[in-house]
């Protein structure tokens, strides 16, 4: 990754002030259910816009996956989700931008994008949460409510598939040592 110019944090700075002066204004403007649609979609941009390393924020010491959290990751979908994700062609597409081709000397970059993808997706559900509680303390039960939905497909199951994915990285790993 580039280091960062004085032009690029400039650049940074004016899309996140332009992407909260945004969401202030559709706050009293905007139904709930669109407020939050809006803010997932915004969110999401400004994190691809934005920011640049959010894997330093899980080092590979701290994101250690276990079967058995795997295990409850597949009760809950995530599986579902994965395949409905290629369906559309997603996979395909983030797969391009992280440099991870299906050989083994790009596996390196796709569990690096997996921790990325993680941290982002972490950092943006807690800004969902805030939204949520803003939403409940400032009288706008619907932003709460349609928030907290959207934060599942949006951040919770991204996050799980990313950890899913490392899981089976790491079992690689392990027998690439052997």
């Amino acid at each position: 990754m580039p280091p960062r110019t004085r032009l690029r944090v400039v650049v940074d700075v004016a899309v996140t002030l332009a992407a909260l002066v945004l969401l202030v204004l559709a706050w009293t403007v905007v139904e709930a259910g669109v407020l939050a649609w809006g803010a997932q979609w915004t969110a999401l941009c400004w994190a691809a816009l934005v920011l640049r390393e959010p894997q330093r924020w899980l080092p590979r010491r701290r994101v250690r996956v276990g079967a058995d959290e795997v295990r409850r990751y597949r009760r809950c979908g995530v599986e579902l989700f994965g395949r409905a994700l290629g369906a559309v062609g997603w996979n395909r597409a983030v797969d391009a931008g992280r440099g991870f081709d299906g050989t083994r000397a790009t596996l390196d970059a796709l569990e690096a994008g997996t921790r990325r993808s993680e941290g982002a997706h972490l950092l943006l559900l807690g800004l969902t949460v805030l939204l949520a509680v803003a939403g409940l303390v400032l009288g706008r039960p619907g932003v709460a409510v349609w928030s907290a939905v959207l934060a599942v497909p949006f951040h919770v199951y991204p996050v799980l598939l990313q950890r899913t994915t490392r899981y089976r990285l790491q079992r690689l790993a392990a027998l690439r040592a052997d």
